[in-house]
């Protein structure tokens, strides 16, 4: 099927010079760490993406990075670049399990299809168009033919696996590793009880299908959202 496009701009090829001021490998010791991955490699795909914003953004990826907790809850204002933190997040871990050759299944779950779709892009569209995270990762492919799928959905290599769902996704049979929720509870639904119910019967039918990996310590979920109402 066609799949929705979006513009972007051709992203800057960093120069040669630049590249050989540090050898590969010291690039790809400092992108262990996720706000240097930000901002130095998968910022110079945007001019307004994955830029430095200042000390949140580096608080929100070191939290991030904390792998003491299973579970993670974010709460925080809008404009605080948390989405973008955590697509960012996303593309971190995606590319250091291909390069490592391990097996990871994520899904990023948001509100709307429109939300998921677009997030999608984003993730897409920075895994092509980075090239300097191509020439630190070169293992990452840059034809999506390469891919087993590469949907507006799906995105997977090997046994890495990134895929984006909905409110209105059906999750039966969806088991993944790490789950994202973001932005599930919104302007449009966290003032009305009715609303703030249905909220809550859906999040609680899609814990249901997860797998169950606290007993074994393994797996993270993370929810994100901005707070809206005290009720929400």
């Amino acid at each position: 099927k066609m799949e929705m496009e979006t513009n972007f701009s051709t992203p800057k090829l960093p120069s040669s010079s630049e590249m050989e001021l540090r050898p590969r490998e010291w690039w790809r010791n400092a992108s262990k760490l996720l706000f240097f991955f930000m901002t130095e490699v998968l910022s110079t795909a945007w001019q307004d993406k994955f830029q430095n914003f200042g000390v949140l953004q580096k608080h929100l990826s070191r939290f991030l990075e904390n792998k003491k907790s299973k579970k993670k809850f974010i709460s925080i204002f809008r404009g605080s670049f948390k989405t973008t933190v955590i697509l960012g997040y996303c593309l971190f871990l995606f590319c250091w399990a291909v390069v490592n050759g391990e097996s990871l299944s994520i899904c990023y779950n948001t509100s709307s299809k429109d939300n998921a779709a677009i997030f999608s892009d984003f993730f897409r569209q920075t895994l092509m168009n980075c090239k300097r995270l191509h020439w630190i990762f070169p293992e990452i492919p840059t034809d999506p033919s390469k891919y087993l799928r590469w949907t507006q959905k799906m995105i997977e290599y090997k046994a890495v696996k990134f895929h984006v769902a909905s409110l209105d996704t059906r999750q039966v049979m969806r088991h993944y590793g790490i789950i994202i929720n973001d932005d599930l509870v919104n302007d449009d639904n966290a003032f009305s009880e009715t609303e703030r119910k249905s909220i809550i019967r859906k999040w609680k039918l899609q814990k249901s299908i997860l797998t169950k990996y606290k007993k074994f310590d393994i797996g993270l979920e993370i929810d994100v959202g901005t707070p809206y109402h005290h009720k929400d």
